[in-house]
């Protein structure tokens, strides 16, 4: 005889018990909240099979999400711990290569012409997001980022011209970025939107 599939209220009727494992097995209620919703999310696409034993299935399904969260977290901080050692690292001719290509693109975003130059500097430069850049600027969203891409392209071209097209100087500038990842905040991103553009 074939079982009814495990219905989500059977399961929510768990909801506490799932938040309180998860809560001590990370010992920050943010993260416990984070696993909770991706256990829910886990039993919403694949429930159990069995009502036999509705928390054992949940007890490994908290272990499994809070397991993998953690391997992500470790994997993130390594990343991070190899950008900080590669920054640590460079060498003279790199930090000059790097302070020229900071330079060089700040020259090139003080050059555009209003209204763009604004809306890089608020974005870029003071780490707004283009929504807060917009709102700044008293822009909607969807023409701070229509100013934005804008000003990437005109950057783009003009680096092209300056170094002879896009494959001379988005590598460097890729790389630069790249040992800057794991500290990245809108600036770096900025730069990484110029070079990928």
């Amino acid at each position: 005889m074939e079982s009814t599939p495990v219905r989500i209220e059977e399961l929510l009727a768990h909801a506490s018990w799932v938040r309180s494992l998860a809560a001590r097995l990370v010992r920050d209620q943010a993260t416990a909240e984070d696993v909770t919703q991706e256990v829910w999310a886990s039993a919403l696409s694949s429930p159990p099979r069995e009502r036999s034993n509705l928390r054992g299935w949940l007890s490994a399904a908290v272990r499994s999400t809070v397991h993998s969260m953690q391997r992500g977290e470790q994997r993130r901080r390594n990343r991070e711990e190899i950008a900080h050692v590669a920054r640590e690292q460079a060498g003279p001719a790199e930090l000059f290569e790097r302070g020229q290509l900071h330079r060089e693109l700040v020259e090139q975003v003080l050059a555009l012409e209003e209204p763009l130059r604004s809306i890089v500097l608020a974005h870029w430069f003071e780490g707004s997001s283009v929504a807060e850049a917009g709102r700044r600027l008293g822009l909607s969203e969807r023409v701070a980022r229509l100013r934005l891409d804008a000003a990437h392209e005109i950057l783009r071209q003009g680096l092209d011209r300056k170094h002879g097209g896009r494959e001379s100087w988005s590598l460097a500038f890729l790389e630069w970025t790249r040992s800057k990842a794991a500290t990245a905040g809108s600036r770096d991103a900025g730069v990484r939107d110029v070079a990928a553009g």
